[in-house]
């Protein structure tokens, strides 16, 4: 037969205290080593709960006991309304153990999830100077980028740099007056398990969109020599150096 979910625990009070009325808990993700569940809530909070050890190492389906009591470890507070959050992927050392969260009219932060401490926060600039906030997040699966998803733009962060992002790619562009493209606010983003430079991106306009991070969006330079049989790939940013290059037949 199919099994069953199991009710094991119970959420009810934090801190001693109990919850307060219509703090309904909007959603909840797991951590990539399934040790730690965060939620996000209607009071602006994070919340952090450990697995239980009585079932970390349980194989089979645990009997069915009376609901326990379910204890935050950690809670981050946001400012505003919680738009998104995601977990960073190599979390397997102490010293990874982080995620990213996209609050209203705030940059992104990435909190520690042993400390509850804010570790660094990517910004995102309208056309006056203002911080905007990402409607959707994710890491790339090598954990180096985080994509935030913004009105009519994808931003690229690298995620070891704090600040700005490396790479803005509007999700639409103008011709003859009328734009073509994906348009509206991108509210989801997601990469693709299998190649990791690829990630997809929806918006609340009903359109899906599929970009790959490897594609140079006008800050690269390609050169080529006579009788050279390298192709170097030149980082603008970087001049001097080149980003990286390939071989061809030169004779």
């Amino acid at each position: 037969g199919s099994l069953r979910p199991t009710h094991l625990y119970n959420v009810r009070q934090e801190g001693g205290k109990r919850l307060v009325h219509g703090c309904f808990v909007k959603s909840s993700k797991w951590a990539p080593d399934g040790s730690v569940l965060i939620t996000n809530s209607e009071d602006n909070i994070l919340r952090l709960y450990n697995l239980p050890e009585s079932l970390r190492n349980q194989t089979s389906p645990p009997a069915a006991p009376a609901p326990s009591a379910f204890t935050p470890i950690l809670s981050m507070t946001e400012g505003e309304c919680i738009y998104d959050y995601s977990w960073y992927p190599k979390m397997s050392e102490r010293s990874n153990s982080c995620f990213a969260a996209s609050t209203r009219d705030h940059p992104i932060h990435l909190w520690d999830s042993l400390s509850g401490k804010l570790r660094a926060t990517y910004r995102a600039y309208n056309d006056v100077g203002e911080v905007i906030a990402a409607y959707s997040l994710a890491f790339s699966p090598t954990g180096e980028k985080l994509v935030g998803g913004y009105r009519g733009a994808v931003r690229v962060f690298d995620s070891e740099t704090a600040g700005e992002a490396q790479d803005i790619r509007p999700t639409s562009i103008k011709i003859s007056k009328r734009r073509s493209g994906m348009s509206g606010v991108v509210s989801s983003v997601c990469f693709s398990p299998t190649h990791w430079n690829i990630f997809g991106a929806g918006s609340f306009s009903s359109q899906f969109a599929v970009y790959d991070l490897r594609i140079p969006c006008g800050r690269y330079l390609a050169t080529a020599a006579r009788k050279d049989g390298s192709i170097k790939l030149w980082d603008l940013r970087l001049t001097g150096r080149t980003w990286s290059g390939e071989f061809r037949d030169a004779e």
